[in-house]
């Protein structure tokens, strides 16, 4: 897209490129493919595949944005994220970071590997590689590179011979050597749900307030204010 949306005034315009990107895919339903070939996460999907047959406003109030400067070097970033009390709520979906003069996609969650925020700036990761193995890590996001740096959490892997989950707690320290504590199931589940509500739900705007002037098929006008 060589267009811009407008969206918010202190907005830089290649996060405008994106929002333009981010409304008309909500509006046209782009498939799971597009979505990753436009590097936009695939939960984007979710507000038309589960609620497709609410008009495309309500849609487009479900997803929102906001900029955040999420590791303090006084640059911000562009989060899109779920703003309903929908599934799967608080998830940020996508962060947009700006370096070396282009927008770079520096964390973008998928079905089993979704991520939230506090309100320190610390990005939670929700994994899960099947039913009994999961993890749940806060860590550290480089916005330049978009490395997660893992500081603790938790993890199940698999079932002992007894069919009880393997449950640890998790420490990394400065070298990065983790240092894994046996927990039991029950504390796993207290901990996962400490973990969720330490999740932040920002102040995002919908992406029903981007502006859009659709002049033909794949092409999209600045509108002006």
């Amino acid at each position: 897209f060589d267009s811009y949306a407008i969206a918010e005034p202190q907005m830089p315009a290649l996060y405008q490129l994106v929002l333009n990107r981010y409304r008309v895919a909500v509006e046209d339903m782009w498939s799971g493919q597009r979505l990753f070939d436009n590097d936009m996460s695939i939960l984007t999907m979710y507000p038309y595949v589960y609620y497709i047959t609410e008009e495309p406003e309500k849609r487009l109030d479900k997803i929102g944005f906001c900029l955040l400067d999420i590791d303090g070097d006084g640059s911000e970033e562009l989060l899109i994220g779920n703003i309903s009390n929908d599934y799967p709520e608080k998830c940020i979906y996508d962060v947009y970071s700006i370096v070396d003069g282009s927008v770079k996609s520096v964390l973008s969650s998928i079905e089993r590997e979704r991520f939230f925020i506090n309100a320190d700036g610390m990005i939670l990761e929700d994994g899960s590689s099947g039913a009994s193995n999961s993890s749940m890590l806060w860590g550290e996001l480089d916005t330049k590179s978009g490395q997660l740096t893992e500081c603790y959490g938790i993890r199940s892997d698999g079932v002992d011979d007894n069919g009880e989950l393997i449950c640890y707690r998790e420490n990394v320290d400065a070298n990065e050597r983790a240092e894994q504590v046996r927990i039991s199931s029950e504390e796993y589940g207290e901990i996962r749900k400490k973990y969720l509500d330490e999740t932040a739900q920002l102040s995002m705007t919908p992406l029903s307030k981007v502006k859009l002037r659709r002049v033909r098929e794949g092409y999209y006008r600045r509108v002006e204010r």
